[in-house]
């Protein structure tokens, strides 16, 4: 059939029902709007870009004048209310050091416990370091006695504070059955897994709580002293190096995640950054997608000049030129 001859086209097409005589087909010609109504739509749509920008601006300055507020109040209410989590500072030990701890420095014939021991190693080998670094004038002029109020220590529970928590839930739940199951879990787990049992006995961190502004002062700048060459011989704490850092408050610790190693912490923010990238690639490629197949029906049917149509076909809608041109469209467009 020859779709360029618009009889053939009409005549095949109502012999097989799909078109019937009374059937008309169109062609869609898009004409460029008055002047006077782009600038009109021009005019909307800056004045709805601006608002949409005034608002974007403006919900990012409240945002961040909130966290700032926040945080003023933060200050300000850090400053009214001072604990001891103000002037303690915190290091982690690896296995390396309470491994020569034990080797080396504990006593078995002292009657006090390993891990008082332990506690006391570490307040006067603090003590005697901070002492011997200069004095920063906070508690005023002259040397100060720099003492530690209290050596703190954390474990590797973190399991057994996982168990605890299930079994608040279940008790919380009136779930007795599972509470039963819990507790001969957690007393099965601590009677006979030795690994677990010697984990929880081994301190990973400690928390040193100082008697002094000046010994907080000291502590802080730690790990910049030890770098100086006369304090270099303090670059090791038994044998392996320690970070002091300002300790958060109690309450700010979610002590079960204590136990993730910074390996562990980097594998996760790895698998979450590549979730991200993925979420990020699957939009790119919609949004790519639709705008291809939005591009492709803009370009199918371009703005048209109304007056070069009038020229071309002029007013008369029957005539041979507009049946033959939306054949060939038709045909081009939407072919069988």
């Amino acid at each position: 059939m020859d779709f360029t001859n618009p009889k053939d086209f009409i005549t095949d097409y109502n012999a097989d029902g799909e078109c019937g005589s009374n059937s008309f087909l169109y062609i869609q010609a898009a004409c460029v709007l008055p002047e006077d109504h782009s600038d009109k739509r021009q005019v909307f749509g800056l004045i709805t870009a601006c608002t949409a920008v005034f608002i974007y601006l403006f919900t990012i300055v409240y945002f961040d004048y909130i966290k700032t507020l926040q945080k003023t109040k933060y200050v300000d209410f850090d400053v009214k209310t001072i604990t001891a989590g103000d002037y303690t500072v915190e290091f982690d030990i690896d296995e390396e050091i309470y491994a020569e701890f034990q080797q080396n420095y504990l006593d078995p014939t002292n009657p006090m416990g390993e891990i008082q021991q332990f506690k006391l190693y570490i307040q006067l080998e603090l003590e005697k370091r901070l002492n011997q670094f200069p004095n920063n004038g906070v508690d005023g002029p002259g040397e100060q006695n720099i003492k530690i109020a209290q050596i703190t220590l954390a474990f590797n529970n973190a399991k057994v504070i996982n168990w605890l928590m299930k079994r608040g839930t279940f008790i919380k739940t009136e779930k007795w059955d599972k509470v039963k199951v819990i507790n001969e879990t957690i007393a099965q787990g601590i009677k006979e897994d030795k690994k677990l049992l010697d984990q929880l006995q081994r301190p990973v961190s400690v928390f040193a709580t100082m008697e002094t502004e000046e010994g907080h002062t000291r502590a802080t700048q730690y790990n910049k002293l030890i770098g100086e060459p006369e304090y270099k011989h303090y670059d090791k704490f038994l044998t392996s190096e320690i970070e002091l850092q300002e300790a958060s408050e109690p309450t700010d610790i979610i002590w079960e995640n204590r136990s993730f190693t910074p390996r562990q912490r980097s594998v996760k923010r790895c698998i979450v950054a590549f979730l991200i990238l993925v979420m990020l690639t699957i939009s790119a490629v919609i949004i790519f997608v639709c705008t291809l197949s939005a591009n492709a029906k803009k370009f199918r049917y371009p703005k048209a000049n109304c007056d070069t149509i009038y020229d071309g076909y002029g007013n008369d809608t029957s005539s041979e030129i507009w049946e033959s041109d939306a054949t060939t469209e038709y045909a081009n467009n939407y072919p069988k």
